[in-house]
């Protein structure tokens, strides 16, 4: 079985944690649609706000995850130290998006000092944010901060080109706020002064609104600095077309935003893609056959459904991504940038690798909505019955087998309940195949049979019998 466990390893590179993408404290924070509308974004309020709003941005939820949320008093006047002054549960309802805590003032001002709220997702700390009260100008124009002659950013712009030149200074071509989607290496140059130096300058672009994907980070560019004036300019680079939506690059000085710029990915010529992105063949009969279709990967506790509701479109166990397909290939935009993925598919059985790792899934189209297929009986007609479970010796894998009446098979390891794989078998005289995710992992032995029951199993050394089972899991 330790093949099984090494493909449940790999396959565990399709599934993500949750993430917390970003936070900012703000003056204000109105619901709209599944975000908010933000006034003010602040590092420091004043001793009289009636309330404080934490803005906290998400990623990789599942189905009923809650994030926990504590405001503490770090540091404060009147002695208060470490102070947990409230908490709350706020539920997790999309897969991605943006959750917003309050924390209402009592009667009295706020004790001036320093504050954080911290996020917790199953009792794991996942981020926090610092903040101050009462000690220092707060910002309430902040919601989107532009250069100005009291900012130490003098010029924060875009451009399809950046160099430095013989004397190394910067130099530009085709400033702009709007770029077509075939701009593939996008920059953006930053001029500043009176920066305090050494320290960092970061860049986070994030994708906005842009083929049904909202809020989404990018990338992050770092770069130290020395001189406490200059300029610099950072690049990201796509291999595919940018989906056509609004964008903006956020600046960070010692993670402190300082700057905020916004930029627009507009299809103003034919699609097209990079050379070594798959070419789009929306109008052949397998792409058409793909659109519309659902696909289920039911080898792990929790079944993996991915599903293509346009040619552009993928939606990747809930969320949905910009992609593009081929008849052999689609290129998805990922977490952290763009997926190659290959495909096939052989009657309603569709195997993807990831061309990058090698992993591979195996996914099964689903009739209707909600409903996977059927597993079909593998076992011959005549073959012997099985018990509902075999167990290996503690001394050696500590594992349990199990096979079903209608050919499916299970997987796992005596220390938990939870099953690592699934798939199907069939028996051939004294061998049964195992087949999972598509692959045979080779021939079981049957060793030892009570009439037609079976009794004993070899399997690469390792031998698993009815009788070495836990009795209170024997009816698993």
């Amino acid at each position: 079985m330790k093949r099984v466990i090494m493909i449940f390893m790999a396959f565990g590179l399709f599934g993500y944690a949750l993430v917390i993408d970003r936070s900012y404290m703000a003056m204000d924070a109105v619901k709209s649609g599944d975000t908010y509308d933000v006034k003010g974004i602040v590092d420091n309020y004043p001793v009289d706000k009636e309330k404080l709003y934490a803005i906290v941005f998400y990623k990789n939820a599942d189905a009923g995850d809650v994030l926990h949320i504590k405001w503490i008093a770090e540091k404060a006047e009147g002695g208060i130290s470490r102070y947990e002054i409230a908490t709350v549960d706020l539920p997790l309802a999309l897969p991605s998006g943006a959750i917003r805590a309050q924390l209402q003032r009592g009667a009295k001002p706020w004790p001036k000092g320093t504050y954080r709220v911290e996020m917790y997702h199953k009792d794991k700390k996942v981020g926090e944010h610092t903040f101050t009260i009462g000690m220092g100008k707060t910002d309430q124009n902040a919601s989107n901060p532009k250069p100005s002659a009291a900012s130490p950013i003098t010029d924060f712009f875009f451009a399809k080109k950046a160099w430095h030149d013989k004397e190394g200074y910067i130099d530009y071509d085709g400033k702009s706020d709007r770029f077509d989607v075939t701009q593939h290496k996008l920059f953006v140059i930053v001029k500043y002064r009176d920066l305090t130096v050494p320290g960092t300058i970061q860049i986070q672009w994030v994708l906005d609104d842009a083929d049904g994907n909202h809020n989404a980070l990018l990338l992050k560019n770092d770069m130290n600095i020395t001189q406490k004036e200059g300029a610099l300019y950072f690049a990201i680079t796509l291999d595919i077309d940018w989906p056509v939506g609004s964008y903006h690059a956020e600046l960070y000085h010692n993670d402190r935003r300082i700057a905020s710029a916004p930029f627009k990915m507009a299809q103003s010529a034919p699609a097209s893609v990079a050379h070594d992105a798959p070419k789009p063949a929306g109008n052949s009969d397998k792409i058409q056959g793909l659109i519309g279709s659902k696909w289920v990967d039911n080898s792990e506790a929790k079944p993996l459904i991915i599903y293509f509701p346009s040619s552009t479109q993928m939606s990747f166990d809930g969320v949905v991504r910009p992609c593009i397909i081929s008849d052999t290939r689609i290129k998805m935009h990922g977490q952290h940038g763009w997926l190659d993925i290959l495909y096939t598919i052989s009657g309603d059985e569709m195997t993807m690798t990831m061309v990058k790792t090698g992993a591979k899934g195996v996914f099964h189209r689903m009739k209707s909505s909600g409903d996977t297929p059927a597993a079909t009986p593998n076992s011959q007609n005549g073959s012997p019955t099985f018990a509902h479970r075999y167990c290996s010796s503690r001394g050696s894998s500590n594992e349990w087998i199990a096979f079903g009446a209608s050919g499916d098979f299970s997987f796992g390891s005596l220390e938990n309940d939870i099953v690592a794989a699934s798939g199907t078998y069939r028996v051939t005289g004294d061998t049964i195949t195992v087949t999972v995710k598509g692959e045979d992992l080779g021939a079981l032995r049957i060793i030892r049979k009570s009439g037609t029951q079976i009794e004993t199993l070899e399997f690469d050394g390792t031998v698993y019998d009815s009788k070495l089972c836990p009795a209170q899991k024997q009816n698993r």
